[in-house]
């Protein structure tokens, strides 16, 4: 590997979480210093408490804060500068031991659901526990103007500074490929988003009440395959943390 081995020899950062640090960071800016809705202090305190006695506070993060995956500028523009920010800082270091540079990525594996029980509580009123951000896609739930407006979100994020590539994995509804006409559309919507910036989009065509219904009769859904993020997988032969964060996913028309 180091004698003779490939020419480009990197080390991969991945991103972790990115969504929920961009809307945390943007509830902060918003919130606090702009509109003076909540001191740093009663925040601070709120997320120390796990939002424990501070439910009005919580419910004002989540639905007064902008958040990425709306096409809303205040809220992308503080993830462009979150991704660019990390990423070109990644790029810029090289491993102490070996000399390998390091390139960044946001390919989050398993980690979004692994890292949540040891994650406190963050500004965007995520409590602890609750599963991170997937890769470079919204906070599940947080994404409120359908799939077009998500897929310009993260068009505006800058990804060439993230050459090891940006997972982003959408659930559509089974209509969508009903007939020719939704298949055109499906079509044109994955185009454009190679065209506006996305690197790697992954699609799930299911419906949620399938996924429930393999969840009670597994012998029954063996062969039901799904995208987890950078992988497929079996359905039933996932955790039930896994599967119930699939099936949370939401499930987008066109």
């Amino acid at each position: 590997m180091t004698q003779g081995g490939p020419r480009h020899n990197y080390i991969t950062v991945e991103g972790i979480g990115f969504a929920t640090a961009a809307d945390s960071l943007a509830a902060v800016k918003k919130l606090v210093y702009e509109k003076s809705r909540v001191s740093m202090a009663d925040l601070a305190k709120a997320i120390r408490d796990d939002f424990q006695g501070h439910e009005a506070l919580r419910q004002t993060l989540l639905n007064k804060a902008p958040k990425y995956g709306n096409d809303d500028d205040y809220a992308d523009e503080v993830a462009r500068y979150l991704s660019q920010t990390w990423t070109r800082m990644v790029s810029e270091r090289t491993s102490p031991s070996t000399g390998r540079r390091y390139r960044a990525g946001y390919l989050s594996w398993n980690y979004w659901i692994a890292y949540a029980p040891s994650t406190s509580a963050t500004p965007d009123g995520r409590k602890r526990g609750t599963y991170l951000s997937n890769a470079i896609g919204p906070v599940d739930g947080a994404a409120r103007n359908g799939p077009t407006a998500e897929l310009l979100s993260v068009g505006k994020m800058g990804l060439e500074t993230a050459p090891n590539g940006a997972s982003h994995t959408m659930s559509f509804s089974p209509s969508l490929v009903r007939d020719e006409e939704h298949l055109t559309k499906l079509m044109a919507f994955l185009r454009a988003y190679g065209e506006r910036g996305g690197t790697a989009l992954q699609v799930n065509v299911i419906d949620p009440q399938t996924l429930r219904e393999a969840q009670k009769r597994p012998e029954e859904y063996r062969n039901l395959l799904v995208r987890v993020t950078g992988y497929n997988a079996y359905f039933v032969m996932l955790g039930k943390e896994i599967q119930d964060e699939i099936i949370a996913r939401e499930s987008h028309a066109l």
